[in-house]
């Protein structure tokens, strides 16, 4: 017997496992992303001060004999932006590093979705604007199409929109939080409700209503675009227009799918996001997105 949410591999599966970790390292290190290598264990402290609410809640923590309060890694970003923000702060930018690793949250174990689960992914660190961004997307489209997947999508989009329509409200955490899962999970039926009661003017709670529906192509982002109402949105909006263009010179542009609705559930993103998507699987097979102030917090300031 295992504990819920965990999984043996027998010797095919476990071999099938490994062939797709080494055809996604191929194209990472074709590119130039350096592997490295984090524990599976990290102080508390440092996970949840950069990761979202329902995250930090799903964490499993521990104590070790000197007292502190541990946590097995729900994600690999923030170890890595740990190791930048101290051993690798004085390295020349860009620093371009990759992973394969497990990780953990407590969640609900369904449609195949385990609470111990692998990753393989990059990290773009000391890189500004939208040609780093669309580098990270066409590495994700390159990535899988390695991996073997044919039939599949990257749905991409910017929180900076979402934060423009809320910006200078000092909403209510509570309230935050319903608006943002009721986003992040299309709930249509939940978000009237959650919408009414931030104490936006009408002209903002009907662009919150909007933003599910804005997703597409190009046409998509010109309408994001006339829809904007601050320069904060504004900015967001253009930077969209510019990684859509930029897609283009990789080739990668039918892979890809504009969605302003896209809001993540992890804290540290600020710009661009991105999720991948293929039949048959009820949850995203990539996820990842801008994170500009995340190695701040740990004590160097550098985009990422």
């Amino acid at each position: 017997m295992t504990p819920s949410g965990v999984r043996d591999f027998l010797p095919r599966e476990a071999a099938r496992k490994r062939a797709v970790e080494s055809a996604l390292q191929t194209p990472f290190h074709r590119w130039g992303y350096e592997e490295v290598i984090t524990p599976t264990v990290e102080f508390l402290e440092s996970l949840a001060q950069s990761n979202g609410p329902d995250t930090s809640e799903q964490m499993y923590r521990l104590f070790d004999r000197e007292g502190h309060i541990l946590a097995l890694r729900p994600e690999v970003t923030t170890p890595i932006a740990r190791i930048v923000a101290t051993r690798l702060k004085d390295e020349p930018r860009p620093i371009r590093l990759h992973y394969v690793a497990n990780v953990f949250r407590h969640e609900e174990v369904h449609a195949g979705r385990q609470r111990e689960s692998w990753q393989a992914g990059v990290e773009l660190v000391g890189a500004e604007g939208a040609a780093a961004d669309a580098e990270i997307i066409a590495l994700a489209v390159t990535a899988l199409e390695a991996a073997g997947l044919r039939q599949f999508r990257i749905d991409i989009g910017q929180v900076g929109y979402f934060n423009g329509i809320v910006a200078g409200v000092d909403l209510d955490r509570d309230v935050r939080r319903a608006l943002r899962r009721a986003l992040l999970r299309r709930d249509y039926v939940a978000l009237p409700d959650v919408v009414a009661r931030t104490g936006l003017s009408e002209d903002k709670q009907q662009l919150l209503h909007e933003l599910p529906r804005l997703q597409g192509g190009g046409d998509v982002i010109e309408r994001a675009l006339s829809l904007a109402d601050n320069e904060l949105s504004r900015q967001a909006a253009q930077n969209a227009l510019d990684v859509y263009e930029a897609l283009e010179s990789y080739g990668v542009q039918e892979r890809v799918r504009v969605d302003f609705g896209m809001i993540k559930d992890l804290d540290y993103y600020t710009g661009m996001v991105l999720e991948g998507y293929t039949p048959d699987i009820g949850f995203p097979v990539c996820t990842g997105g801008r994170y500009d102030q995340l190695i701040a917090k740990l004590g160097h300031d550098c985009p990422a």
